[in-house]
């Protein structure tokens, strides 16, 4: 018995014993603790302190940068709206490739002393045209339909205002693209015909000169396509005459030969014209020795040629060079 109780009494001291050593441990763990949550609250106010300094520090928040952030509704940051100053490449009026063709296809370099200017304030196409402020003289167009003969007509005619003997000028004008007009319905029959000007385009308007080009088609029936015209009118406003090419060409052999050597550059053409028909096979119908002239016209700078095509090679083409190429050989406007 008395050993059972030594037994029972050394187990008590032994258990006293740890418990005692216990105590110390936890107080180092929680001091260990304590340090730790220390340490990560000092790490934490140093990022947040991080965080605001870089709003300003390198200026994307600040005005200088040419940024700023805005946040959205839902807190996140949107894209900012970049201005970076530099400025956007102005546009350009469409230039003809020196290769002769608006296409590009034709790869050659025609001599281009005689390229046409292409600045000329006076050449819309837009219905309606007003010259220059050192002239008075106004032109507008305007659309009128109506049927002659069983015809269908339409018709873009012009009007002349701002000059003596405006009237006069009007009538002329539109005398001359009446007279066409019937000339090309001759022999048009076997069924519904149609004859329509889409373009009465003005290229030059002074107060010496006007030069037009009329273009638009006409048809008969069910045919499988129109076929497209194109003409000039020339007018001299002091003397009142419609100018031939006989008036206009003086060296017909020297337009001929600009004309053929590529220095006509196309200015309004159905792209790979000239890889299908070449400048010597769109001439070749003119004669002047028999009154048959090219139909010409002129802008401020220019000269232009308007050919009729067959319809797969676009209806019509216009070509043009500068008026100083081809000085001596045509008439030249004067301002």
């Amino acid at each position: 018995m008395a050993q059972k109780r030594n037994s029972t009494a050394g187990g008590k001291k032994s258990a006293h014993k740890n418990e005692s050593s216990f105590v110390p441990l936890l107080g180092i763990c929680i001091a260990v603790c304590a340090v730790c949550i220390i340490l990560v609250a000092i790490m934490a106010g140093g990022k947040r302190q991080g965080t605001s300094n870089t709003g300003t520090g390198d200026g994307s928040a600040q005005s200088g940068s040419g940024t700023s952030l805005s946040s959205g509704t839902d807190g996140t940051e949107k894209a900012p709206d970049v201005t970076d100053g530099a400025e956007t490449p102005p546009q350009t009026n469409d230039v003809p490739s020196t290769g002769g063709t608006s296409s590009g296809s034709d790869t050659s370099t025609p001599d281009t002393a005689g390229a046409p200017v292409t600045s000329d304030a006076n050449d819309t196409n837009d219905g309606e045209t007003t010259a220059s402020p050192a002239s008075a003289i106004n032109i507008t167009t305007k659309k009128s339909s109506y049927d002659d003969n069983g015809a269908h007509v339409t018709m873009i005619y012009p009007t002349v205002s701002g000059i003596d003997g405006a009237d006069t000028v009007t009538g002329l004008l539109r005398d001359e693209m009446d007279e066409r007009r019937r000339e090309a319905l001759i022999g048009m029959a076997g069924g519904e015909v149609n004859y329509t000007v889409e373009d009465t385009s003005v290229k030059l308007c002074t107060k010496s000169f006007i030069s037009l080009v009329v273009s638009g088609y006409s048809y008969v029936g069910d045919a499988s396509h129109p076929e497209y015209f194109v003409y000039a009118l020339n007018f001299d406003v002091k003397s009142k005459k419609l100018m031939t090419g006989s008036d206009l060409i003086k060296d017909f052999d020297a337009v001929k030969s600009s004309f053929t050597s590529g220095k006509f550059y196309p200015m309004y053409s159905q792209d790979g014209l000239l890889d299908e028909m070449s400048y010597e096979d769109m001439i070749t119908e003119y004669h002047v020795e028999y009154g048959i002239y090219p139909e010409v016209y002129y802008t401020k700078d220019n000269f232009g040629i308007a050919v009729e095509l067959v319809y797969s090679l676009g209806g019509y083409a216009l070509f043009e060079t500068s008026q100083s190429s081809l000085s001596g050989a045509i008439y030249v406007p004067q301002n």
